[in-house]
């Protein structure tokens, strides 16, 4: 029999019996529940084997013949024993393992298990963990690329790499605020890019859209800051209406330092009213009869 007034434990009314283990010492007390003190924590000793360090409601100290101690709680659940892990002993301590403790025992009392609730927490921090924006945002850039041509995609990319990454890009994507999504924006806008801004803000929003879809984030913090951006406006291209203007801009054209490609592709358009895009993109087989008087 331990006492009250050698073990230091308080009485509990109505307590069931508890087994004690002190130092070297295997107790048995009847309506008394043992409380340990961060000195009797400091102080267990490794033995043989393995030590168990009663507190109370289920939770212990556990000290192996190393000498590494831990704090576990004995709980039931279902009908079936269980045991549940919180950590190392000092890095946790009593007051904070009590804590952990109390939080279990109230998953136990709406009727959940704790064992099963620290694996979800842990699963769910893993997949935030490893879906950070940069990760999420390379994963979106290599599907949606497929529809691309070569230049756009290394647009898209290097606009990520160089003003999101650096500031977002370790971060998980669930984890991204409106304000972090507005600052980078506006180190952007800060540098002139207005319209630079405006179309990476749409990359990201496009990101974010896709880790919802995917249940990896649950809002889309670029939709938020678009209001709060500088206001872009495409600059106005006047058509040369007149014989004498359509020249000004040719002669123009003409006396730039430009590729040579660049000012027969010029003289194209000129000659066809093509729109840039067919020029930029025609092939050699689209073209009849080039030596001839009607060419097509």
């Amino acid at each position: 029999m331990i006492y009250p007034h050698i073990s230091g434990i308080s009485p509990v009314h109505g307590a069931p019996p508890h087994f004690i283990q002190g130092p070297g010492t295997w107790g048995y007390c009847r309506g008394y529940v043992p409380l340990l003190t961060d000195v009797a924590c400091r102080k267990a000793k490794a033995a043989e084997k393995p030590a168990k360090i009663a507190d109370s409601h289920g939770l212990f100290l556990y000290v192996t013949p190393a000498g590494l101690k831990s704090w576990r709680m004995k709980y039931r659940y279902g009908g079936k024993e269980k045991l549940l892990t919180f950590g190392k002993y000092p890095q946790i301590p009593l007051t904070e393992a009590r804590r952990l403790r109390d939080e279990a025992q109230a998953m136990l009392r709406d009727g959940r298990d704790p064992s099963i609730e620290k694996k979800q927490r842990k699963a769910e921090r893993a997949t935030r963990t490893s879906n950070t924006f940069e990760e999420w945002a390379g994963r979106w850039h290599a599907s949606a690329k497929k529809h691309w041509t070569p230049r756009y995609a290394d647009q898209v990319l290097g606009r990520l790499e160089r003003d999101a990454y650096p500031s977002i890009g370790q971060v998980p994507i669930a984890d991204v605020t409106v304000p972090m999504v507005l600052e980078l924006l506006q180190r952007v806008e800060a540098r002139g890019a207005i319209e630079g801004a405006h179309r990476l803000r749409q990359h990201m929003s496009d990101i974010f859209l896709s880790a919802i879809a995917a249940g990896v984030a649950q809002t889309d913090p670029a939709t938020g800051v678009k209001r709060a951006l500088q206001r872009f406006t495409h600059n106005r291209r006047p058509a040369a209406r007149s014989i004498a203007e359509a020249r000004h801009v040719l002669q123009t054209i003409e006396q730039q330092e430009a590729h040579w490609s660049t000012l027969l592709a010029s003289r194209l358009l000129a000659l066809t009213a093509a729109r840039p895009g067919v020029v930029r993109l025609a092939e050699e087989k689209e073209f009849e009869d080039l030596d001839g008087a009607s060419p097509i």
